[in-house]
């Protein structure tokens, strides 16, 4: 899941259970809707189909993640070899 903001951390501490239930509901939803947009990103690509405008965002997106996966794993790999 997503790092949550500051103003995101400082409203849950004034929420309600219910309230905090309903925001990590929300968030919830939010990054599976994200999650399938980026499938639909890599399906696109796969099949060959230009990409709208948001889909390119989303393509970026994709790769500036895996890059810092890749060195995030790499840093781990370096810690387990020393």
């Amino acid at each position: 899941m997503t790092q949550l903001t500051d103003a995101e951390k400082t409203a849950l501490a004034n929420m309600t259970s219910d309230q905090k239930k309903a925001f990590f509901d929300a968030k919830i939803t939010e990054v599976k809707a994200k999650a399938e947009a980026k499938e639909t990103v890599i399906d696109k690509l796969l099949a060959g189909t230009a990409l709208t405008a948001d889909e390119e965002i989303l393509r970026q997106e994709i790769i500036k993640d895996r890059a810092a996966m890749k060195a995030q794993k790499t840093a781990m790999d370096a810690n387990i070899q020393a």
